[in-house]
């Protein structure tokens, strides 16, 4: 099934489901998708919220859910640009970021106090706004989704994360094609693809010492800093036949290179009291003399 062809699918449930439940497409998208990530544990919780309005500046202001992990001590925002188009059109790195600028304007003009000062009592996002400046103001971290039924273009990058205030911001896309992989996954889960060689030219080497491998601690510190919390609850370790060949401490985490009864290679990572298994898919000791 092509994109187009499971999009128009997509669709025609939408306005099946906006019909019998005296809603809009747009919010059953918006329903669909996030309870598609809850149950993918991308999300921990969704909270359907709408709010437009201008901050100071006359910034635009728009999200459309949020929900508070207390786990990782981080506030998600939600923005859905729908299109509900015949066609599939493309979100350009420009419209990213127009609404994810849209979406953290939300959070700054809560922690200033403008929305508060402004908008009426009544409206969907003034206790939000209110808990972000009390109940969140020592969040660690702020997390921005796009959920949207556009085709993310292929000149979108990683987006670099920023600050706000002491607290770090991260921005993340799910278009209509990683929905379309969520959905084709036998796990229920989208695939998750880590190219090493973004952490190290030569991937995760081994020191090899007599018959001990040690992976690098900085590569994977930096490994698990980055796609830690998909690790932790995408993959645990099942224990069959494992041999411990090495370990490695770091400030974040340890590291176990483990080899099963089939001679295959894995890196077990250790958060606290949370094992996990990253796949390394060889079946030779990854070792440098």
């Amino acid at each position: 099934m092509d994109i187009k062809e499971f999009r128009n699918g997509i669709l025609d449930d939408l306005h099946f489901n906006a019909s019998i439940n005296g809603t809009s497409p747009r919010e059953e998208f918006l329903a669909m998708y996030a309870n598609a990530l809850v149950e993918a544990e991308e999300f921990e919780d969704f909270e359907q919220l709408a709010y437009e309005g201008v901050g100071s500046q006359n910034k635009k202001i728009l999200i459309d859910g949020y929900y508070y992990s207390e786990l990782e001590n981080c506030l998600v925002i939600i923005t859905c640009p729908f299109t509900d188009s015949m066609d599939v059109q493309s979100l350009t790195a420009t419209e990213a970021e127009m609404h994810f600028k849209r979406a953290r304007a939300f959070v700054e003009e809560s922690r200033s106090g403008f929305i508060q000062k402004y908008a009426e009592e009544s409206s969907p996002g003034y206790g939000l706004a209110v808990d972000i400046q009390k109940r969140y103001s020592n969040v660690s971290k702020f997390k921005f989704y796009i959920l949207t039924d556009m085709a993310m273009s292929s000149r979108i990058r990683e987006i670099p994360g920023t600050m706000i205030g002491t607290a770090t911001a991260e921005y993340h896309i799910w278009d209509i094609t990683r929905l379309q992989s969520l959905y084709a996954s036998k796990t229920g889960k989208e695939e998750i693809v880590i190219n090493l060689k973004e952490f190290s030219e030569r991937g995760i080497p081994c020191l090899q010492c007599k018959s001990l491998c040690l992976g690098r601690s900085c590569i994977c510190g930096s490994l698990i800093l980055r796609r830690g919390r998909c690790l932790l609850s995408c993959c645990l370790a099942t224990g069959f036949g494992i041999l411990l060949i090495g370990t490695v401490i770091t400030g974040v985490a340890v590291f176990y290179l483990v080899r099963d009864q089939n001679n295959c290679f894995f890196l077990l990572v250790r958060v606290g009291i949370f094992p996990v298994f990253f796949i390394q898919s060889t079946t030779h000791a990854p070792c440098e003399s």
